[in-house]
């Protein structure tokens, strides 16, 4: 999705994911739901939007605590601040 730049339908199957995620009780999956939610976001141009995501993501991957998911997190939690701030 990324490399495509988002597509139109990418939001709803993001979106879908997530339900699915929370459905499941999958909080792995669901971090990094929140991670392309928050890269879609900030894509899109809302990077208030997007720092919830990453937040989320953040929060989500601390409670399982999982390493990998919070450095996953936090690279678009710093686009976000940096595409916001300017």
């Amino acid at each position: 999705m990324i490399i495509l730049g988002f597509p139109d339908d990418s939001l709803e199957l993001l979106e879908q994911g997530e339900h699915l995620a929370r459905g499941l009780g999958d909080q792995r999956i669901l971090a990094s739901l929140y991670s392309y939610l928050s890269m879609h976001h900030t894509y899109k141009g809302d990077s208030s939007q997007g720092i919830k995501y990453s937040e989320n993501s953040l929060e989500e991957a601390e409670k399982i605590k999982d390493i990998d998911l919070m450095s996953q997190a936090v690279f678009p939690l710093c686009a976000s601040f940096s595409i916001w701030s300017t």
